[in-house]
């Protein structure tokens, strides 16, 4: 209908919500002048209760349309630097999983840590809605977000202390990391550490405590 309107008439209403059907639209007829003012109003009005829905409407169409594909850029670009402003609002829970792991994947003004939290949110809350029930499936979702999450970057008590006791990160990661740290001086991993990774662990089995054991071996001989 708003198409048909600036067909009729040169001009249409413009709104964040209606931007990424008509830009895609108007490459598709080749109207320049649309989608220049689509362009210039979207970069104009681009609001964090926007971007999130914007992102899902161009889902289907980035790879199709580099118009589209150039506005999503520009919204990456717009949540680059207020990333912490967006996940504290609740419209990124609504992020198909391909945008959400788009926007992790990029240089973010928040910490490893952080970006975990919100990984994790964004994954209970998917769960949550979902009408299908797997015990499985918050584990299967943070073993695709969390693929790329720097773990070595995140200090070895928040990793014991926020990452272990969520069990979705398994304990081989998790020490594996410890190791790197301990080995790189990256941190400085303390007694203390290691005794609350086994008191964490201690309902699991022996093979977990013996990998904390490997721990303490290896920070021993590094002092």
């Amino acid at each position: 209908m708003i198409l048909m309107e600036y067909l009729q008439s040169g001009s249409c209403p413009l709104t964040c919500e209606t931007i990424p059907g008509l830009i895609c639209a108007a490459e598709h007829y080749d109207l320049p002048e649309l989608l220049q003012a689509c362009f210039h109003h979207a970069k104009q009005h681009f609001r964090l209760s926007v971007v999130c829905s914007m992102l899902n409407m161009l889902e289907n169409y980035y790879w199709r349309y580099n118009s589209a594909s150039e506005l999503v850029n520009a919204i990456l670009q717009y949540i680059d630097t207020r990333a912490a402003q967006l996940f504290s609002r609740r419209e990124f829970l609504d992020l198909s999983e391909s945008m959400f792991q788009m926007i992790l994947g990029r240089d973010l003004n928040i910490s490893e840590v952080t970006k975990f939290q919100v990984m994790l949110q964004w994954a209970n809350y998917k769960i949550e809605m979902s009408t299908v029930v797997d015990p499985r499936e918050l584990e299967c979702t943070m073993n695709r977000l969390t693929r790329d999450l720097k773990l070595q970057k995140i200090p070895p008590q928040e990793l014991i202390r926020v990452i272990l006791p969520t069990k979705t990160i398994s304990n081989q990661r998790i020490l594996e990391t410890l190791l790197w740290q301990a080995d790189t001086g990256m941190y400085r991993i303390q007694q203390s550490h290691i005794e609350e990774c086994r008191a964490r662990t201690r309902a699991e089995n022996s093979e977990s405590l013996l990998s904390w054991d490997l721990l303490e071996t290896k920070i021993s001989t590094t002092e």
